[in-house]
């Protein structure tokens, strides 16, 4: 009971479950009736009368209602962290690549945000250039013409 639980049916519920516990009761009954003729402990039993060899307690899935043995719920939660385990691990190169390239692109909004003017006056001074390159085009073109 000290282990995690996931339900194999619906895979998504890993926190809500009902706990059945099973308390046997050996009766002796009327084959035609139903009626219950005796009873009997565990140390009373009558010879050809078989001791119950069941789970303790079942559980039930909380969201969908799968009702079955602790252990399915058990191995299926151990099965299930191997398996996100697993894909962590073969996919931790491209987690930490798309990381990166988002820390890559937070860096460089910031560099924005903070150099604004300076860019600014960088495609201000870029323009300047290119008028006066086209300038000393026109005045070349009306010399050697």
């Amino acid at each position: 009971m000290t282990d995690p639980y996931h339900c194999p049916n619906c895979k998504t519920n890993k926190t809500r479950f009902n706990l059945i516990e099973q308390h046997p009761k050996i009766v002796k009954m009327d084959a035609n009736t139903g009626d219950i003729i005796s009873e009997h402990t565990s140390e009373t039993i009558e010879a050809f009368h078989m001791q119950y060899k069941g789970p303790p307690y079942k559980v039930q899935c909380g969201v969908c209602g799968l009702l079955e043995d602790e252990s399915m719920f058990t191995k299926y939660a151990s099965y299930s962290q191997k398996k996100e385990n697993l894909w962590w691990l073969e996919n931790r190169k491209d987690l930490n690549n798309r990381k990166n390239q988002i820390y890559r692109i937070a860096q460089s909004n910031l560099m924005a945000n903070l150099s604004a003017d300076h860019i600014k006056t960088r495609w201000e001074n870029k323009v300047v250039k290119e008028m006066m390159r086209e300038a000393e085009c026109k005045t070349k073109r009306n010399i050697i013409s």
